[in-house]
């Protein structure tokens, strides 16, 4: 591990301009440390900057199936499909499900935090039966209370899942869920929003049938393309799915797809910036790249459970995320008090909590394009505030 105490504190920020009331502008520098969207790497930024090419051209085709290959090397796919689908990482997790599903379909939906309940929502939109496997915000999933749910409806077609939550910096177990998917033959559809490129995903050997994900959190990319994996006893399961569908549907796309094009006219701009930053993590090289996330995460915490936080959930046997930290703040300290402050006087973003959660939790992102400096840049900030804030 890295002695992050001898590094040198940055000196360097993300520049916005900001419109003054009087029509001038000025120049604000912000260290953006949410968890996501994420500091774009030189490259990236180099990538969106290059002039305009056609979507449907050979050029751009080249660049797309580039991509496709990337990402099925880093989900460790040996017999998956991989579409890209332009929408936020929510429109795939939609996509997925009115893909998988029929009307009226049973499906469990394990949560513990505010995205795995998003994800039973969206089934519920549909109309889907959703049975809800639901676990305290600070609680870890028992999977022994799922297998019940498991055993005793028998006509459940599939289980809905989050990797990372969002809200609390949980890392639920993905190796347990598959096991029990395919134990008893259950479609398994994972939310890998936060995870993925932070932490190792390997879709086949964790029987994952579909996982979703986005570009602007681990992938380092700019807000806009989502991801999605496909598993061949998925697309079984399409072919039948009778969901309304039109823009999200997985077997129109795929046509696209194989030609390295997408359905509809593609944000060119945002594929070439993911292959830019696909290309930058082979080049550190993977398990690098998931190594740094989860060094820097135990330094981050360790620093500031140092300096008095309390981690959210304050439980020492609680399995976190490589790419955010959630912490406790005291009844005195709103979040939106803390964030404001840190913002105003650090130049520093950090992220209050969600929903019931959000007056009273901190959330720190140090995900994708974070590294040694900007941890020490973190830990700083975490500490100078809280002594300015007096608690």
């Amino acid at each position: 591990m890295c002695n992050l105490r001898n590094l040198v504190k940055p000196n360097y920020y993300k520049v916005v301009l900001v419109l003054r009331r009087d029509g001038g502008m000025y120049m604000q520098q912000i260290k953006l440390m949410v968890p996501g969207p994420t500091p774009l790497p030189p490259e990236v930024i180099e990538e969106l900057a290059k002039p305009m090419i056609h979507h449907r051209g050979y050029e751009f085709t080249k660049i797309t199936l580039e991509v496709i290959e990337l990402l099925k090397q880093f989900f460790y796919i040996i017999d998956q499909d991989v579409l890209i689908i332009p929408s936020s990482g929510r429109g795939a997790m939609e996509a997925a499900i009115v893909n998988s599903f029929s009307r009226n379909d049973k499906v469990l939906a394990v949560s513990n935090g505010y995205f795995g309940e998003v994800f039973a929502r969206i089934g519920e939109s549909y109309g889907l039966n959703i049975v809800n496997a639901k676990f305290g915000w600070e609680e870890t999933i028992d999977f022994s209370i799922v297998e019940k749910f498991l055993e005793g409806e028998n006509d459940i077609k599939g289980i809905l899942y989050t990797h990372c939550e969002t809200s609390s910096g949980i890392e639920n177990d993905l190796r347990t869920i598959g096991n029990l998917a395919k134990k008893y033959d259950k479609l398994l559809l994972v939310d890998t929003v936060s995870s993925f490129g932070c932490m190792p995903i390997n879709v086949d050997k964790l029987n994952i049938d579909i996982a979703v994900s986005a570009s602007q959190k681990g992938l380092m990319s700019p807000t806009g393309i989502s991801i999605v994996t496909i598993s061949k006893k998925a697309w079984q399961v399409i072919e039948h799915s009778d969901l309304p569908k039109y823009y999200f549907d997985f077997k129109h796309m795929k046509g696209y797809m194989d030609k390295g094009q997408t359905h509809v006219s593609t944000p060119v701009p945002l594929v070439r910036a993911l292959n830019a930053s696909l290309k930058l993590i082979y080049k550190e090289g993977l398990e690098n790249v998931f190594n740094r996330h989860k060094t820097l995460a135990n330094y981050i915490r360790d620093e500031a459970i140092k300096l008095g936080y309390s981690l959210y959930p304050n439980s020492l046997f609680m399995n976190r995320a490589n790419s955010l930290s959630a912490f406790l703040l005291p009844p005195q300290i709103k979040s939106d008090t803390y964030v404001n402050y840190a913002l105003k006087n650090y130049n520093t973003l950090f992220s209050k909590g969600l929903g019931k959660t959000s007056s009273y939790v901190l959330r720190v992102g140090h995900m994708g394009w974070f590294h040694e400096k900007d941890a020490i840049h973190m830990v700083e900030v975490l500490k100078d505030t809280k002594q300015d804030l007096s608690f």
